[in-house]
């Protein structure tokens, strides 16, 4: 997950406040991203451990149409693809935790099994434990259930966790509150909250190979880009959602799509065709097939480039290089802000590129406003967007111009540090000048 580019900060610098981190994660063949996997292949203190996941099976029984039934019945085995790997990784931590006599206890997820783990080896080992929640689980809208009573049974399992823990990180303020909603009794006193932040020393690289290009306006959107029709508008589910593929309904993700771009961009062709040829969006990353259809239906096909998946290196060029960068978020129904802060938001801003944000009021939205690092505008605000290109590409709006201050302290160095803390007041004796071991 692209979340999880935090992990890797927190492995590479944790060791610049007195501690000696050790991993286990899954081989990288088993996840197309699997976390550090590039720069720190071949370190000793990584230790990569299969999950079993049983993938004939589910395809045998995908194939019979009978995945249903052990969804539901022998639930939660299926209910993420590491759901075995708990059986594999407590003897292998048991083992190193013989060797090294860890002092503290890192998990994060997705996937939910890590927290399982955590749980489970804090009880066994006797560690104090870190649970950093990136995204949440029960409370998350993409999660789906069999029936509504399996969503109760994991909320009980998600609170025994959360109640054992230490500590708990979450990525935004919005994020914590929405915890405690669905878990009242867990103590908010233990519930920190670190950003995921950028990678400051990634960045300075990019921007130091950055070369001059041709005159043309750049759109660039790093990342997945989903599908909104401009012909069907969302419709929630009825009762019968309790009953069978349970999910949350609080959030319509559709609009992280190119729609309301791709309206201003014909609305512009039609209007200012001289400034439509100067324009170039370049969508970097998985984009929904039947947005090149709506591009074509839109008649706005010639200016937009469907780059597809790039390495995460490449997808900061293709960012840096650009003129605008474009940002559409979701939509939470209830009215109230979302909960998530795209990572993408702070590389956008480390890089100095001006932002076109799709939002209601949110966390993200301030950020951006904090920053002095672009424009938020509202939901089908077709309008507005167009006014802004126009504005833009006639010069006549003038640029924004980051507060480089306030961007540093999103650095992951300095969040890295914030991690450090955490486990120095959760361990047992000061650290001193002795360097501690941390497992995650």
């Amino acid at each position: 997950m692209p979340g999880a580019k935090r992990l890797e900060a927190i492995y590479e610098h944790l060791s610049s406040f007195g501690w000696e981190p050790h991993v286990i994660t899954v081989p990288v063949e088993e996840h197309e991203r699997a976390y550090l996997e590039n720069r720190f292949s071949g370190d000793p203190r990584i230790t990569r451990v299969p999950t079993r996941e049983p993938k004939r099976f589910i395809a045998w029984a995908r194939r019979f149409r009978i995945m249903r039934l052990f969804w539901t019945m022998f639930y939660p085995w299926f209910w993420d693809k590491q759901a075995r790997w708990i059986k594999e990784v407590i003897p292998k931590a048991k083992e190193l935790h013989e060797t090294h006599q860890f002092d503290a206890l890192i998990t994060s997820s997705w996937p939910p099994t890590a927290s399982r783990i955590g749980r489970k080896l804090k009880n066994e080992l006797k560690l104090p434990w870190v649970c950093d929640n990136r995204d949440p689980y029960v409370g998350a809208p993409i999660s789906v259930w069999p029936t509504y009573f399996h969503f109760l049974f994991m909320r009980w399992m998600e609170r025994r966790w959360l109640r054992q823990a230490d500590s708990i990180v979450c990525v935004t303020e919005t994020m914590k509150r929405d915890l405690l909603v669905l878990h009242p009794d867990v103590s908010a006193e233990k519930i920190q909250v670190i950003e995921n932040g950028y990678p400051s020393t990634l960045i300075e690289q990019v921007l130091t190979e950055l070369q001059s290009e041709e005159d043309v306006f750049r759109i660039v959107h790093s990342g997945t880009l989903r599908f909104e029709s401009p012909h069907q508008p969302f419709r929630k589910r009825g009762c019968v959602r309790y009953l069978w593929d349970f999910q949350h309904q609080n959030y319509d993700f559709r609009t992280r799509s190119p729609l309301l771009l791709f309206q201003a961009l014909k609305q512009i062709k039609n209007e200012y065709p001289e400034l439509f040829q100067k324009i170039r969006f370049e969508v970097v990353g998985w984009s929904d097939p039947r947005n090149f259809d709506l591009a074509k239906e839109m008649e706005v096909e010639s200016a937009v480039d469907f780059v597809g998946p790039v390495s995460y290196e490449d997808s900061l060029k293709y960012v840096a290089r650009a003129s605008l960068l474009y940002l559409p978020l979701e939509k939470r129904l209830d009215g109230r802000p979302t909960a998530f802060m795209s990572t993408k938001l702070y590389e956008y801003a480390a890089l100095k590129r001006p932002i076109l944000m799709v939002s209601n009021p949110c966390e993200a939205s301030k950020f951006l406003e904090e920053i002095d690092g672009g424009w938020v505008v509202p939901f089908g605000n077709v309008k507005t967007v167009c006014c802004l290109l126009v504005g833009l590409l006639q010069s006549s709006v003038p640029l924004p111009r980051p507060r480089k201050e306030r961007i540093q302290r999103y650095s992951r160095e300095i969040l890295t540090q914030e991690f450090a803390e955490i486990l120095s007041s959760i361990t047992a004796s000061p650290r001193g000048g002795e360097e501690k071991r941390a497992h995650d």
